[in-house]
């Protein structure tokens, strides 16, 4: 049968992955007609149910592993990298996938496709399931050169927490690519960087709030009585402040099943109630706690901004019986000695926090404007 033929293709393919399976040209244009496959781009197809019921990233993989077989003797890079890697991706709308070549021809854009030129040391290629692709400290640099800084620290946090990639090799590769293009989003990512954040929202958070004023707090923070008794962990905490975080992603309280989490109902009441209960047992110890969404963060981050600063006063005013822990040594916030980028001094992370503030204050004065 002929769709059995197209659905056991690659999704997308190419007329001479159909040619190769007994299906031709004319079986193809016919079933392009009959809405039986979608032209994904000039020569490029899928089946159309298949193609439409894939998420946006899996079509991005997709889209990475066809440019790969249209030219094997180039490297998979930047964002394509980063999925292959199983790194977090945007969120925004699909880029084009990323290829990298050392030579001399020049950087171009296809419809689908981004060829890049640049130079590929052997220490910063890799491969997995037969597709040549950039090391993960090599992705991550790259992607610091051209996503945006709260998406490519999403990618830095990732890496460095998994320990796929040490910042020790970061730095080497950021030294090799000292005159690229957009390089200095790479110190940008650095400056921000901390592992000890556990979900895309908590990292991209992170910086979106700082462009508006907040200071970066300290991530994933335990919270005990002052007898001891553990309460929970928060996403955030300004621990001087007196104020808590937590970033509210839907998969938190929805479910996600791939990461173990349950989205039937009993299961999603089940999780609302025990973040009500720790929510108003933590807040009854005197701290104040602020949450937001994914959706705060991109179309109302100074609401979340106002409410975290109504909360620093409120706690100000009251004071707090918590004891905060650090959740990477069990200590006392006070002394902790996580290094969150060992090699980046603290005058040169304040130095480019504060450049970076400056320049996310401008664009915001722009988009004002």
């Amino acid at each position: 049968m002929l769709l059995t033929r197209l659905q056991a293709l690659p999704q997308p393919f190419f007329l001479d992955d159909a040619a190769d399976a007994g299906v031709t040209r004319h079986q193809v244009a016919r079933a392009v007609e009959r809405e039986v496959l979608t032209r994904v781009h000039r020569g490029l197809f899928a089946v159309t149910d298949t193609w439409h019921g894939t998420a946006s990233w899996d079509q991005h993989l997709g889209l990475a592993d066809a440019a790969h077989r249209a030219h094997p003797g180039y490297v998979t890079s930047h964002v394509s990298a980063a999925g292959l890697h199983g790194l977090p991706l945007p969120s925004r709308r699909l880029p084009l996938a990323v290829l990298t070549v050392d030579d001399d021809s020049t950087t171009s854009h296809h419809e689908w496709l981004d060829l890049r030129r640049g130079g590929l040391p052997d220490d910063e290629r890799t491969s997995l399931a037969e597709v040549d692709l950039t090391s993960v400290a090599r992705t991550v640099v790259d992607c610091s050169r051209s996503l945006h800084l709260p998406e490519s620290v999403a990618i830095a946090d990732a890496a460095l927490r998994s320990g796929a990639c040490s910042a020790a090799e970061l730095t080497s590769v950021r030294r090799g690519q000292r005159r690229w293009p957009g390089v200095t989003g790479a110190d940008s990512a650095f400056a921000f960087a901390d592992p000890r954040r556990e979900s895309w929202l908590e990292s991209a958070s992170a910086v979106t709030f700082h462009g508006w004023g907040m200071p970066l707090g300290v991530p994933q923070v335990d919270v005990f009585t002052p007898d001891g008794e553990w309460l929970g962990r928060v996403d955030v905490a300004w621990p001087t402040l007196g104020v808590v975080g937590e970033a509210d992603g839907r998969g938190k309280f929805l479910g996600a099943p791939e990461l173990g989490l349950g989205d039937a109902p009993a299961d999603v009441a089940a999780r609302l109630l025990r973040s009500h209960d720790r929510a108003e047992s933590i807040r009854s110890l005197g701290l104040q706690m602020v949450r937001w969404t994914s959706r705060e963060r991109t179309e109302s981050p100074l609401a979340v901004v106002t409410r975290w600063h109504r909360a620093v006063a409120a706690a100000a005013a009251t004071g707090h019986r918590a004891v905060l822990r650090c959740s990477c040594c069990r200590r006392p916030l006070t002394d902790c000695e996580f290094d969150r980028f060992p090699g980046l001094t603290p005058a040169r992370r304040a130095a480019e926090l504060a450049r970076s503030r400056e320049r996310r204050g401008q664009v915001r004065g722009e988009r004002a404007a």
